[in-house]
Formats: C-alpha cells, structure tokens, sequence
C-alpha cells in the first residue's frame, strides 16, 4: 500500500519499487507525486530537495497557480515546471448547483466530465510531462496539482500505464488519495453543499476509468498515447527500459 514520504507533505508519495507483470520493478527515485508545495511544512519541503528532482511539475491553471504561489528550496528554487490545466469542476459544480440540480450523482457526473476533459482537451499537456519524465536522464520528477488527486492522478496513472503496470496496480495508486489526502477546512470543497461534497472530496474508481476509456476510444492505448508523446514507439520503449529496473535473476 502506498505511504506517504514525510508527515509534513500531503499527499507525496511514490510508486517507485512498484513491481510489474513481467516481474521487473519501477526504478528507485523516480517517479513521485504529492499535493502542491505550498501545503508542506518546512520538514516536507526540505524531503522535496533531498530528492534533487529534475523537475517540480506543475499542473494547477493559472491564476490558481498564482494566487497560491510557492518557493521552493534554494537548491531547487528553478525546478519548477509550469504545465497548466485549467480546473473545470469548481465551475460546473457552481452551475448544477444555480440551476438546482446539484445532488451527489450530478457531481460524480461533473467529476467524470472533468477525466474526460483531461483526454480530451489537455492530452498535450500529459505528453509534455511524459517527455520531460523521458528528458530526465533517470533523475527524480516530481508532479502535482493543488491536492495531488486529480490532474495528478490521471498524470500517474498514464506513467504507470506506459511501463505496463497491471490495471489493478494503476488503480491502487490512484485511490490511495483517499487514505494520504484530505481537503483543509479552507477548502473549496468545503464550499460545496453536503449532498455533493463527499464526491468532490475524494477520488473514485469510476472517475480514473472515465480517462481511460477516453484514452482507449482516442489512442487505443496508454502505449500509443505515450508513442505520441514521445515520438514513436522506440522512444517509448527507451523510456520504459530507463524507467524499470530489470527483473530479479
């Protein structure tokens, strides 16, 4: 089960050591999500530069990138990465709820509109995180959102889809959000009536597999959707043999 990698740091954690079918395993000091720094404490940002990331990736829009700025540690204070994706459901929520039509399943719909969304209009995105990942040479990356739940999940998701982890493996990492995160009081989700807070708050399998259908219906696979990332399907391949270690003899 996932854990987290320091107290002071929502959310961060890592699929690294995560083994696949073929027996071989994802590289130590790889791969590592978490929820925006400007939620760490001190101790969980100096955790953040020990890992010397090649990249702190940014997936939070714009203005709300800005409004909740952040600095890194001085040894990483130009990692930083701007990938913006803009939030949808904090809007879509608001109109359901104007209209008098926000219950539960409407905002599960909301959410499931918002996986869509990723696929659909933000897949450049994704393979610029896939590419800088492949750029790295090896060195840590590190990518979130402002819970590391959504943006950040599909992000892992696609990177454990691309080095052939098993569905139920994918599908562990991404509800793991639900044991390592929860919102603070000042949350928007805080905002949001009762009936429809409890499917914002957290993630649910149906959201993730939302995405991955897209994926399926538009690439055909997570495999062809990194190949268009990357370049084509010996990059891909370089990219997962970088990425794994081999398995044990």
């Amino acid at each position: 089960m996932a854990s987290l990698l320091h107290p002071d740091a929502p959310n961060f954690r890592s699929f690294c050591g995560l083994e696949l079918p073929d027996g071989r395993r994802v590289r130590q000091k790889r791969f590592y999500r978490c929820a925006s720094p400007r939620t760490f404490g001190p101790a969980g940002l100096e955790a953040l530069e020990a890992l010397d990331p090649y990249a702190v990736i940014d997936l939070r829009g714009r203005d709300e990138a800005a409004a909740n700025a952040y600095v890194l540690p001085d040894s990483i204070r130009d990692r930083r990465v701007a990938l913006p994706i803009e939030p949808k459901t904090g809007d879509r929520v608001r109109e359901l709820h104007e209209a008098g039509k926000l219950d539960r399943e409407s905002a599960r719909e909301a959410m499931r509109e918002t996986y869509r969304y990723y696929v659909e209009e933000n897949a450049d995105v994704f393979h610029d995180l896939l590419r800088l990942a492949h750029e790295s040479g090896g060195r840590p990356i590190v990518w979130h959102c402002a819970a590391g739940k959504d943006r950040t999940g599909f992000a892992g998701a696609m990177i454990l889809g691309t080095l052939g982890a098993a569905e139920e493996a994918v599908m562990a990492d991404y509800l793991a959000t639900n044991d390592l995160w929860a919102p603070p009081a000042n949350s928007t989700v805080s905002a949001v009536p009762e009936m429809a807070r409890e499917a914002l708050r957290r993630v649910e399998a149906d959201y993730l597999q939302t995405a991955l259908d897209a994926v399926a219906r538009r690439y055909g696979s997570m495999f062809a959707f990194a190949a268009e990332a990357l370049g084509g399907e010996d990059q891909v391949a370089v990219f997962v043999t970088d990425a794994v270690e081999p398995a044990a003899a």
